[in-house]
């Protein structure tokens, strides 16, 4: 299970749907984040649907960069900012001294009952 960073966006809004989850407990959400290659597909479902997003990029952060959950990562102004998705996870594993991130670019939406995203 992840977590939604309070303020964010919701799936498919504009601006950053920043999400948190652990690398090894809790489910381990996030265990294979530094295994995404760009264009791998990102896939949010909700009752609404499923939100598709591509991976295009990664970074390692302290864990006091929280300016990676801004509208537009790691940017103080954002005027109309596209729709992206931020995970953010521990790094390395078992460890707590730095924040590997993970972003995407909102794609698609397909409704519930459709054909899947991906």
């Amino acid at each position: 299970m992840s977590g939604h960073f309070a303020g964010t966006a919701m799936p498919g809004e504009p601006g950053n749907l920043a999400l948190a989850g652990h690398r090894v407990t809790h489910g381990k959400p996030f265990n294979l984040i530094g295994s995404l290659v760009i264009g791998d597909p990102i896939v949010v479902e909700t009752t609404e649907g499923q939100y598709l997003y591509r991976f295009r990029a990664s970074e390692y952060v302290q864990p006091s960069a929280i300016d990676v959950t801004y509208p537009v990562p790691r940017q103080d102004v954002a005027l109309n900012p596209d729709a992206v998705i931020t995970f953010v996870a521990c790094n390395p594993l078992f460890s707590t001294k730095e924040r590997i991130i993970a972003y995407g670019v909102f794609e698609s939406f397909t409704p519930a009952g459709a054909a899947p995203a991906g």
